[in-house]
């Protein structure tokens, strides 16, 4: 599973992931900062990579990408309680990727939670 961070995630999840020999991008890199939630979300669709996120508005949107059939790689959304634990979200994402290690299904959406 390939992951792109949501602009609400610090870059650091995105390095600590690569330390990790994760394949992690992030919004901030691309220059995608200020992008609307569909369009972070389009971008990681086109991408192949599973938007990860805070913000819960997610399910809502992947569920409109699922009715216009638009492209989506899935969506795993951290609790804000943990998002600024680094550590434990790259563990989030190193489960996701052992459980997905090619890609996710489309429009899957993940709540993730301790590793």
């Amino acid at each position: 599973m390939r992951f792109y961070l949501d602009e609400n995630l610090s870059k650091l999840i995105a390095e600590l992931g690569r330390r990790r020999g994760l394949d992690v991008d992030c919004s901030e890199e691309r220059g995608n900062n200020q992008k609307s939630d569909p369009e972070q979300l389009l971008y990681a669709g086109r991408n192949g990579r599973c938007l990860v996120t805070r913000d819960r508005d997610f399910v809502a949107l992947s569920r409109e990408f699922n009715r216009l059939q638009a492209p989506h790689a899935g969506v795993l959304i951290v609790p804000r309680s943990i998002a600024g634990v680094f550590p434990i979200v790259v563990d989030i994402l190193e489960r996701y990727h052992r459980l997905y290690p090619g890609d996710a299904p489309p429009y899957l959406i993940l709540i993730g939670g301790r590793a």
